[in-house]
């Protein structure tokens, strides 16, 4: 536990690998200079990061791509880089979120926004559709054809970023931490105690 709450401030060295695991997919979303993440972009799909990238690296950061996208909402460009199901890319929730019928019709849950807007939606879902599902398409619908893209890439937003949009992992690492524990009043005693001058 961190010492305001009573601990010695040792850190759980677990939870700092996964939050250094998720600056790695912060940068492999948002940095568009970085030769590794030009790297991955031409071998896999970076919104659901399935490609030509294999071994037990990717398997994790496969694992913690929904944390990362729980983490951050979309600000679209060219949908390339946004998932159309798990990423916040219209208004404030995922559209699985919102649309769950629809969303277990879909036979590739993987789909970005671009291939959407390109493709259709009709063409990744199954046939044979209950009324629900036909009332959520609709409405879904709706939304695309109000949806337009640009050239520009897509750009990531978190209220978890620090100077030149670096994931600040500290933060994040001392919410989780803090999250249901109470303040020790013993703490000032503990580590803000001074010895009294030598009289």
């Amino acid at each position: 536990m961190p010492r305001d709450l009573g601990g010695l401030g040792i850190k759980d060295l677990g939870l700092q690998n996964i939050y250094l695991m998720l600056k790695l997919l912060h940068k492999l979303h948002c940095n568009r200079d970085s030769a590794s993440a030009t790297w991955v972009r031409r071998r896999a799909c970076v919104a659901s990061l399935t490609g030509d990238i294999y071994g037990g690296h990717w398997d994790v950061l496969r694992v913690l791509l929904p944390l990362y996208q729980a983490l951050t909402s979309i600000q679209l460009g060219d949908g390339s880089t946004s998932s159309f199901w798990r990423d916040v890319w219209y208004e404030d929730d995922t559209l699985a979120d919102v649309y769950p019928a629809l969303f277990s019709h879909c036979s590739s849950k993987e789909i970005t926004v671009k291939q959407v807007l390109q493709e259709g939606l009709q063409q990744f879902l199954v046939p044979r559709l209950s009324l629900a599902v036909a009332s959520e398409l609709q409405q879904v619908e709706h939304i695309l054809s109000s949806t337009t893209l640009s050239t520009e890439p897509d750009k990531r937003v978190t209220p978890f970023t620090k100077e030149g949009n670096a994931l600040d992992t500290r933060t994040l690492y001392r919410l989780l931490k803090a999250r249901g524990q109470q303040r020790d009043d013993r703490v000032v005693f503990v580590w803000q105690n001074h010895a009294p001058p030598r009289v």
